[in-house]
């Protein structure tokens, strides 16, 4: 086969395309290929079967790859690995249908001496390389900042309990709080119990007993006339005998099986039970008894967002009074009082200054609109739908750095719509931008006066502050030189791209970056 040879090499030097166009008459050979190669500086992943191909059959105006260079491999971050249940938020007990509780999990206890905890360090990735046969490095894997540990002891990579008790982990702090273990009844003889952390009574709260808990109280047994009082939450597995009474107040939520003849329970959240008889009730957000019984019976329930129940009353017309009062635009919004069953005779309510001096449904829901007190079935009611603003995405930021105006003022016409963009016109003036802020990425010239792109990039990459050290770029240049792009990549840039760039190819590469690496 006879013609011309054309060689394209991609912008990003990982790929090498080649043309055999008809005019000419000399004879394509492989070893003309590899000549006209050679020369253009190509030594890495050439495809030695395609040369072969296109001197034995190779067709006019046809694209052949003929090497390829190959992308860096990412490596992983350095994470932690615990070996206990975390959530987002403390877990609350749900009523079951039958009208138990489930209770699991409440709190995360450890032993002294329990693994909590271990460390995994960072793997960095692995280089590829350019059909240059230029180093291409991946981003630096980071290590996991170190935790903060309170009762527990790092022990090379793992992590330790140091006592018995409640552990947690939020933000970066890793803690065993200590916790208040009675193995028993809180009983006449203990006196009152006053704790700065969780209490947990294995057996009953007797009669005239004060607990109080600045963390949470768990109690496996029941609560007669006793007094509780917790900063979180308040859990009684079987239930309160209340002996009108017992008070019990939690700043978080308050489960308990059932609630009789207490004298006043208080929930800064919360209340799930299955049914309470004769209590004044008092709670920052909802009241449900949905449990086998579902039953609110006498007394005063007053909630800021919702009363729930199967059923409310009963059929001798005793006396049971809903409130739902609330400061909170939303809270007030959302009240409402829900009945699954019946709402007996004998039941009364005042939604937010409103009253129902009898009010006997069966199921469905009460609300209070602009228009008044409205009934509707369960799960009917709709709001007006207020206009959702529309969440703002997160631009990137990328930062310019070239000498050159022109340059400058056409990779910003580029990318301005898509991206955040701040330009500077040379390396001091970088420097000085990334004391203030650091970009998501930096499209970075080379050959600049007083300070070049390579001296730049590695001022970057030594850094102190390891968040600017890490910072991804760019080189966009037009030097091409071997041992310059050499250097270069030895300081780990993400690509090497050669001027002039495109706008769809510049934006392509950005794209890609990103969809690889998130902000």
């Amino acid at each position: 086969m006879v013609g011309t040879i054309k060689i394209d090499i991609g912008k990003d030097a990982m790929a090498v395309y080649l043309y055999i166009l008809p005019e000419g008459d000399t004879e394509i050979t492989v070893g003309l290929l590899k000549e006209e190669l050679t020369k253009r500086g190509i030594k890495a992943g050439i495809d030695e079967g395609m040369l072969c191909k296109i001197a034995e059959e190779g067709q006019p105006d046809t694209e052949y790859l003929v090497a390829s260079g190959a992308p860096a491999e990412r490596g992983k971050d350095g994470y932690y690995e615990f070996f206990f249940e975390r959530e987002a938020k403390e877990c609350v007990p749900t009523i079951r249908e039958d009208g138990s509780v489930d209770y699991s999990p409440v709190i995360h206890m450890v032993k002294k001496g329990d693994k909590v905890a271990a460390y995994h360090p960072a793997k960095q990735g692995k280089s590829g390389y350019t059909v240059f046969d230029g180093m291409v490095a991946p981003p630096p894997a980071r290590e996991g900042e170190r935790l903060n540990c309170i009762n527990v002891e790092q022990r090379g990579s793992e992590f330790f309990a140091l006592l018995d008790g409640r552990i947690s982990f939020k933000g970066k702090k890793l803690q065993v709080k200590d916790c208040l273990m009675i193995d028993g009844d809180a009983g006449y003889s203990m006196g009152d119990i006053h704790f700065n952390g969780d209490i947990h009574v294995k057996g009953d709260v007797l009669t005239d007993v004060a607990v109080t808990a600045g963390g949470s109280i768990e109690v496996d047994g029941v609560v007669e006339g006793a007094k509780l009082t917790a900063g979180k939450n308040i859990l009684v597995r079987r239930g309160i005998h209340g002996r009108d009474k017992a008070v019990i107040e939690a700043g978080g939520f308050i489960t308990s099986n059932f609630i009789e003849e207490a004298k006043i329970v208080k929930a800064g959240k919360d209340i799930l039970v299955d049914y309470v008889i004769n209590t004044d009730v008092n709670v920052g957000g909802k009241i449900k008894a949905t449990g086998k019984k579902g039953l609110l019976l006498g007394g005063k329930i007053t909630a800021e967002e919702c009363i729930e129940a199967i059923r409310i009353g009963n059929d001798n017309g005793a006396k049971t009074h809903l409130t739902l009062q609330t400061a909170e635009p939303e809270k007030r919004r959302n009240g409402k009082i829900v009945v699954h069953v019946k709402a007996n005779p004998g039941t009364s309510a005042e939604l937010y200054g409103n009253k129902i001096d009898n009010l006997v449904m069966t199921a469905g829901e009460v609300h209070f609109t602009e228009f008044g007190i409205e009934k509707c079935g369960i799960g009917e009611f709709r709001y007006k739908q207020q206009p959702v603003e529309q969440s703002v995405e997160k631009k990137p930021l990328i930062l310019l750095v070239d000498d050159d105006p022109v340059v400058l003022k056409t990779e910003y016409s580029y990318l301005c719509n898509n991206y955040k963009v701040v330009a500077v016109s040379s390396a001091q003036d970088a420097l000085v931008f990334l004391k203030k802020k650091l970009p998501d990425l930096i499209l970075l010239d080379y050959l600049m006066p007083k300070m070049n792109g390579g001296e730049l990039l590695e001022r970057i990459r030594t850094s102190s502050d390891k968040k600017c050290a890490a910072t991804p770029v760019f080189f966009v240049t037009s030097v091409s030189d071997r041992e310059t792009m050499t250097k270069c990549l030895k300081l780990y840039p993400q690509g090497y791209l050669l001027k002039p760039v495109g706008r769809e190819d510049l934006q392509k590469i950005l794209e890609e970056f990103f969809t690889k690496n998130p902000i």
